[in-house]
């Protein structure tokens, strides 16, 4: 940053003309932005969104994407050329020339151009995406839509969700927003990742039961992905917001069938588990008590024993779980 800093004083000190009467700033130098070897291209690029002015747009854009397309570039410089994007296109009149005008050489969007096969460069293009997501969803047409959907990789993974939540947000606003959302259930396998799988739970959780048109549609096929989530290897404070998200997918179909019960009678007998206690009781409380394991002696004593907790704290949610059991005749005469 103070680097940074450094860099547009040194560019603005260079770029003032004075005469008698008034002082101009130049705009900026396209030309030099042309070639990466030139001195001063760095600093130039980096100050581009002070003294870029609104007909020097599209030929920014221009020059910007083919050096990033041609290969022949470093990743450092690379990573200049979208920081640089980045700051121009976070200002209003530049995100308007950018993602509704085409590209007279190309004949598309500009958008549609950025560097998605380089892998040295993809964190970077999700950054782009981060802000045409937060400033212009709809922007995500069938085109750019592909192609964020085939650069979701471990790498791009957290930047993917948030990029997906950040839609998610405005839902309501965009008449067909599934496209872009069954990503999640199409990359289940990678989003299932440890790392996020708590998020990824939540943000699900959310859809079904914000929107019922998606939970009409997808309702079932989300239930299902999430009770496969307990059983992911992460840390179980993960584990517990994945049930409270099961609980509130649960709550809004309403009607579910195969909860994940042997997976979580595992857990709730597992030593040193007390963490996973509430939000599975709690799970427990809003599904069907259908399977007949649930019902056995050993369960029925290891339920009744978290019931009782000590002295001075009864554990009401594990008795509730006792009591809906017990409806059972046979569970009540044991």
């Amino acid at each position: 940053m103070k680097n940074q800093k450094i860099t547009y004083f040194r560019v603005f000190q260079q770029r003032q003309k004075h005469s008698m009467y008034q002082t101009t700033i130049e705009p900026c130098d396209l030309e030099l932005l042309r070639d990466p070897t030139q001195k001063g291209f760095i600093d130039e690029l980096r100050s581009a969104h002070l003294y870029l002015q609104p007909n020097q747009a599209e030929e920014y854009y221009q020059i910007v994407l083919s050096l990033l397309n041609k290969k022949k570039i470093s990743n450092k410089t690379g990573h200049e050329l979208i920081h640089s994007l980045c700051r121009v296109i976070s200002k209003e009149a530049f995100l308007q020339t950018f993602i509704e005008n085409l590209d007279k050489e190309n004949g598309c969007y500009y958008y549609e151009e950025l560097p998605f096969i380089d892998d040295g460069l993809i964190n970077d293009v999700f950054d782009v995406l981060y802000i045409l997501v937060t400033r212009s969803p709809k922007v995500f047409n069938s085109t750019l839509l592909q192609q964020f959907k085939d650069n979701i990789t471990a790498e791009t993974l957290k930047k993917s969700l948030v990029i997906l939540t950040k839609y998610a947000q405005v839902f309501n606003e965009i008449s067909n927003p599934y496209p872009m959302l069954k990503i999640l259930l199409e990359q289940h396998e990678i989003f299932s990742s440890p790392e996020i799988c708590d998020e990824y739970a939540a943000l699900l959780g959310i859809l079904v039961r914000l929107y019922p048109e998606f939970r009409h549609q997808y309702g079932r096929a989300v239930w299902e992905k999430v009770c496969q989530l307990v059983s992911v290897p992460t840390d179980k404070a993960k584990i517990c917001k994945i049930y409270d998200s099961l609980s509130n997918i649960a709550q809004a179909i309403r009607h579910v069938e195969n909860a994940p019960y042997q997976t979580l009678v595992e857990q709730l007998e597992e030593k040193d588990n007390e963490i996973l206690y509430e939000p599975i009781l709690k799970f427990l409380l809003v599904i069907p008590l259908e399977p007949e394991y649930l019902k056995e002696v050993t369960f029925l004593q290891h339920l009744l024993r978290i019931a009782q907790g000590t002295d001075e704290n009864t554990n009401y949610h594990a008795l509730l779980v006792w009591c809906r059991l017990a409806e059972d005749k046979t569970v009540a005469r044991l």
